[in-house]
């Protein structure tokens, strides 16, 4: 059985040593870790929710919530683990067995997260089709209509595209959105805005759920890279390597001694 020398009695207990001495069992100091806003907590979904209005509850959305809060929650639990190395364990072997659990938990939030993500993309597909319909969306004389519309004086073919926005028209609103801004003398600016502009007056509720899971897909994948960018630093990344290092060295050098026999 090997002797431990990383061991001190304290208060009655045994504890691993969390000073810089050089014994082989040594506890070295870990790199210092602190968290983004976005894994400090796991909150950010009550935002959302909020934010989305009557469609608080939409399974999309909640999915999202729910992968940004195990990503915060991941992130706060390996901050204790790696600090929690059981005295019967060297460091190496604490973080290497630690390092190996975090590459599990990050491979099963990464699945997580495609799942949510794919569920706000179809979801974000719906509610365009539901938009469409409450404006009885018609693509019939698209072409002509973008073309009039490109050769109006902008102020004119402003005019025009209120005037839809406002009635709900459809027909104008198809051959507007329904094609590259261009076509219609827009930019790509003007074409968003004037969507925006028809969703909020005839479909609000729709409107705030979209930017709502527009919002959370986009920071739950932030939250995501976050948990990735500390890894390293989550796992003592270069003092593993060093332990792994020194491993080698040993082997090397038990294998050399055994030329010897």
């Amino acid at each position: 059985m090997p002797i431990r020398t990383d061991l001190q009695i304290k208060d009655g207990a045994i504890h691993v040593r969390d000073n810089e001495q050089t014994g082989p069992d040594a506890r070295r100091k870990l790199p210092k870790l602190e968290g983004t806003d976005l894994l400090s907590s796991g909150e950010f979904g009550k935002t959302w929710q909020r934010e989305a209005g009557e469609h608080s509850n939409d399974a999309a959305l909640n999915a999202l919530s729910e992968s940004q809060k195990a990503i915060s929650k991941t992130f706060k639990s390996y901050s204790e683990i790696r600090e929690r190395q059981n005295p019967e364990q060297t460091q190496a072997s604490h973080l290497s067995s630690m390092a190996g659990d975090f590459d599990k938990a990050l491979n099963g939030l990464a699945k997580r997260f495609d799942r949510a993500n794919d569920a706000a993309k179809a979801r974000l597909a719906s509610l365009e089709t539901e938009f469409r319909d409450s404006v009885k969306w018609r693509e019939q004389d698209s072409s002509e209509l973008r073309a009039v519309l490109r050769g109006m004086a902008p102020a004119d073919r402003q005019e025009i595209v209120g005037n839809a926005i406002e009635s709900g028209d459809g027909q104008v609103l198809a051959a507007v959105l329904g094609a590259h801004p261009t076509l219609s003398g827009m930019n790509s600016d003007q074409q968003a805005s004037t969507r925006s502009r028809a969703m909020h007056k005839h479909r609000p509720d729709l409107r705030k759920l979209e930017l709502s899971l527009q919002k959370a897909s986009e920071r739950t994948r932030q939250s995501y890279l976050d948990l990735l960018e500390k890894s390293d630093a989550i796992t003592a990344g270069d003092l593993r390597r060093e332990f792994q290092k020194a491993a080698f060295e040993a082997a090397e050098a038990r294998k050399k001694a055994a030329e010897n026999y």
